[in-house]
C-alpha cells in the first residue's frame, strides 16, 4: 500500500492552481477555476491494482476531449461519490448533476465535460481490463450519474468509505484479497444500474455472453446476426431483441471494431503498420468509408488521431507530492 498526499495549501496562493493543473493533467484539462481562491487536496492510496481515496477542491470546470484521450491513452474507469457539493456532467446524455452521495461513473476512453462547485468526493480508479469483462455493457458507463438511494449504490459507497478508512492499516496481501470483492461489488452495482437506467431488455442474461463472443471474433469476416444466432441456438429475432439496447447487432459490431482500430492506432508498437493495414485487420475494406465512420465516432480522422496520440504531454514537476497523478498515468 502506497500513500500520496497532495495539498495546495502548502504552496503560495499564486502557485496553487498551476500546481493543480500540472498534476490533474493526468486526467483532465482544467479549463476554468478561481485562481485567487483555488485550493485542492488529494489523499490517495495505491493498493494492488486499485487507486482510491478522497479529493477536496474548490469549484472548477474540467474536460476530456478526443485530443486529450488521444494523447494520454488511458483505459480505466473512475468512480466518484460526491459527499459534499455537486458536479454537473455534460456529455452525449442529457445534463446530469451529482450531489448528496450520488455516484458518478467516468470512462476515460469517452469524452466528457464537467462543472463543479466546491466539493468533497470519495474516488476509485479501476483498470478497464479488470472491470469490463464483468459488465453487461462496458461502454455504457461514461459520464453517468447514479442515485445515492439505490441500494447497491449505497452499499458501494459504504464499502469505499470503509476501504479508505482502513487503508493505513492494510497490508499489500490484504489489499490483494480485497480487490476481487471490491471489483465484483462495482460490477454488480453498475450492472444493476444499467438494467434500470438503460432498458429492461438488458436484464437478459444472454447479452453478456453475446458481447464477449463478439469481442472475441471481431476479426472474423463472418461475424454478424446469422453467425451469432447459430452460435447460441437462438432465432435471429431473439438475438435482435437481446442486442436492441446496445444499438443492434450491426451497430454494436461496428462500434467495437472502430474502438479496436482506435486502440491499435494509439499503440507505439504498431507504428510500423499503415492505417490501411490496421483497418483491414479489423474488417474494414474501404479507406474512405472507414475514415468517415471513424470521424463520426471520435471527432477526428484516423490519421489525425494517430498523430495526436504520438504527442507526449510535458508535465512540469510540482513542489508537492503528486505521486497519485503518476500512478494514474501508469495504470493499465
Amino acid at each position: 500500500m502506497f500513500l500520496s498526499e497532495f495539498d495546495t495549501s502548502r504552496l503560495p496562493r499564486r502557485s496553487r492552481l498551476k500546481a493543480w493543473r500540472e498534476a490533474a493533467t493526468a486526467v483532465w484539462d482544467i479549463s476554468q477555476a478561481d485562481e485567487q481562491d483555488f485550493s485542492a487536496k488529494v489523499k490517495a492510496w495505491h493498493g494492488h491494482e486499485l487507486i482510491f481515496g478522497t479529493i477536496e477542491s474548490t469549484s472548477q470546470t474540467t474536460n476530456r476531449t478526443e485530443d486529450w484521450i488521444a494523447q494520454d491513452g488511458f483505459d480505466y474507469y473512475m468512480l466518484q461519490f460526491y459527499n459534499r457539493g455537486f458536479r454537473r456532467i455534460l456529455d452525449r446524455f442529457e445534463d446530469r448533476t451529482a450531489r448528496g452521495g450520488d455516484l458518478v461513473t467516468l470512462d476515460m476512453t469517452q469524452t466528457v465535460s464537467t462543472m463543479s462547485s466546491s466539493y468533497l468526493s470519495n474516488d476509485l480508479v479501476i483498470p478497464r481490463r479488470k472491470l469490463a469483462p464483468l459488465l453487461v455493457y462496458p461502454d455504457a458507463h461514461g459520464g453517468r450519474v447514479h442515485d445515492a438511494r439505490l441500494p447497491l449504490v449505497s452499499l458501494l459507497r459504504s464499502h469505499l468509505a470503509a476501504l479508505t478508512e482502513a487503508a493505513p492499516k492494510l497490508t499489500d496481501l490484504q489489499m490483494a484479497d480485497l480487490q476481487p470483492a471490491t471489483i465484483a461489488l462495482v460490477a454488480a452495482t453498475l450492472n444493476g444500474v444499467v438494467s434500470e437506467d438503460i432498458a429492461p431488455e438488458v436484464r437478459s442474461s444472454l447479452l453478456l455472453p453475446i458481447r464477449k463472443f463478439v469481442d472475441a471474433h471481431l476479426r472474423s469476416p463472418d461475424l454478424g446476426l446469422p453467425h451469432i444466432a447459430a452460435q447460441f441456438g437462438l432465432s435471429r429475432s431473439t438475438v435482435y431483441r437481446i442486442m436492441k439496447p446496445v444499438g443492434g447487432v450491426s451497430a454494436f459490431i461496428l462500434e467495437r471494431r472502430l474502438r479496436a482500430c482506435r486502440a491499435d492506432l494509439r499503440r507505439p508498437e504498431l507504428r510500423h503498420k499503415t492505417i490501411s493495414e490496421i483497418m483491414l485487420g479489423w474488417g474494414f475494406s474501404n479507406p474512405q468509408s472507414f475514415s468517415s465512420m471513424f470521424r463520426r465516432a471520435f471527432g477526428m480522422s484516423p490519421r489525425a488521431f494517430r498523430q495526436q496520440s504520438a504527442v507526449q504531454k510535458s508535465v512540469a514537476a510540482t513542489e508537492i507530492d503528486s505521486n497519485w497523478s503518476r500512478w494514474i498515468k501508469e495504470l493499465s
